[in-house]
């Protein structure tokens, strides 16, 4: 599923609570998972302006994914080894 694909299946299901920003922010975790909600819990708080900025912010990150960059390591001993 792209990126675009997540997004848009997410709003749907939110159906008319997706009229209010915050709660686009504010559910948006409940539809990661994996790497990717790795990804979301790892950021500092506060560091989502609203939904605009976290839409910007999860296609940068799944594009990187996608190109294979390694824009994050999940796992701290994995990054202690190297």
């Amino acid at each position: 599923m792209t990126t675009m694909e997540h997004i848009s299946r997410y709003l749907i299901q939110l159906e008319d609570a997706s009229i209010e920003e915050a709660h686009k922010v504010w559910f948006f975790p409940l539809s990661l998972s994996g790497p990717a909600f790795s990804w979301f819990s790892s950021l500092e708080p506060n560091s989502i302006t609203g939904w605009a900025d976290l839409e910007k912010q999860v296609r940068r990150i799944l594009l990187q994914w996608d190109r294979g960059e390694k824009a994050y390591r999940f796992d701290k001993h994995e990054a202690e080894k190297q």
